[in-house]
């Protein structure tokens, strides 16, 4: 690793990397600096630095504002080395544990999410691995809220449609909460796969609970097998209902019945404030709205913080306590330690991770 690079401290340790803050000394700017753990300090029996190399390779391709930054990258004797910017704030998850988020607050992390995942579609880029844990909110030199995707780890560049990624195991990558049904199927994937899973986030960010979540991670998977859902607006009736259909929308069972990618999904939502404020609209009534947004389309940031907004059980009336949480600048080391998440389906031992949090 080059030497203008001094270590100044951890940022975190996962399954099978370990992130350290560090100092660019020409600079004098602080970055994060990821590498592979030794085999011997993992779970695993073998080593990842296909994993790490293909983070790599995404990072290299995908260049947005809410994707976290490659700065720099390379190997040495101990193996590959990645330099990222460094993200100060609260992940996603750690958010939403404090409140489910309000409605215009949502809005700000769904633009913002899907304008990243157009620019992956716009280079054949499936992440795979979406969840709470991998997106960040952090306050940008301009005051505003930002949304950046992190843990390309287990992200995959594609020609035409592929298969899910299945090791000698019989494991797969993913996050059981997140996952899409064509990846627990082996079936094909392509950019309706992350649709899925960015879907799931949006449910989670509203309700405070994953849309398919059960009590153990096998039922998990079998609500997404048999789409077992709760429809969101049941939980959060202070939500326009064409909000709640297009989210509903996103998780479909079949990927046929989703939008057909990131900017069809984003034209949506963009021109559902047509019709949000009409009573009985519903997401058919969009159909002859929708046109394509430019690809060059950049989304407003206007929110200055996140607010927390408590979503009613469905039983009780609409009206939902407000509470202001302001996004800290904390450590965010383990929400870059992109430790590979694994659905083994090995006979005598299932053992996903469940809770969107990357393992630290």
């Amino acid at each position: 690793m080059p030497n203008r690079y001094q270590i100044t401290g951890t940022l975190g340790k996962g399954g099978v990397c370990e992130v350290f803050r560090a100092i660019e000394l020409n600079r004098k700017e602080e970055v994060a600096i990821k590498r592979l753990l030794p085999l011997n300090e993992t779970r695993l029996n073998e080593p990842q630095a296909n994993g790490l190399r293909r983070e790599i390779m995404a990072l290299t391709q995908l260049k947005h504002p809410n994707v976290i930054r490659l700065l720099e990258y390379g190997e040495d004797e101990e193996g590959p080395f990645a330099v990222l910017e460094l993200i100060e704030g609260e992940s996603l998850y750690d958010v939403i544990q404090e409140g489910a988020l309000t409605y215009p607050d949502f809005l700000d992390v769904a633009r913002q999410t899907l304008s990243a995942l157009c620019a992956a579609d716009e280079v054949r880029l499936l992440h795979r691995d979406l969840k709470p844990g991998n997106i960040m909110l952090s306050m940008n030199e301009a005051g505003r809220l930002e949304a950046k995707i992190l843990d390309f780890g287990g992200s995959k560049l594609l020609d035409r449609p592929s298969l899910q990624t299945v090791d000698h195991k019989g494991s797969i990558i993913g996050s059981v909460d997140y996952i899409a049904p064509e990846q627990l199927d082996l079936q094909p994937l392509d950019p309706r796969t992350d649709l899925y899973s960015l879907g799931c986030i949006f449910y989670f960010c509203l309700a405070q609970t994953p849309p398919f979540h059960g009590y153990s991670p096998a039922e998990t998977v079998q609500n997404h097998l048999e789409h077992d859902v709760k429809p969101l607006h049941l939980l959060r009736k202070d939500i326009p209902m064409i909000i709640s259909d297009w989210i509903m929308k996103l998780i479909e069972r079949d990927p046929d019945d989703r939008p057909v990618g990131a900017r069809h999904a984003l034209t949506l939502l963009e021109n559902i404030s047509v019709l949000e404020q009409t009573p009985g609209a519903r997401l058919d009534d969009l159909d002859d709205l929708a046109a394509p947004l430019s690809s060059s389309t950049v989304l407003p940031q206007p929110l200055t913080r996140v607010e927390s907004h408590h979503a009613a059980p469905a039983e009780e009336t609409a009206e939902a306590a407000i509470e202001e949480s302001p996004v800290q600048a904390t450590q965010a080391g383990e929400n870059l330690l992109g430790a590979t998440l694994l659905l083994d389906f090995s006979p005598d031992t299932f053992a996903p991770q469940s809770d969107g949090k990357p393992p630290g």
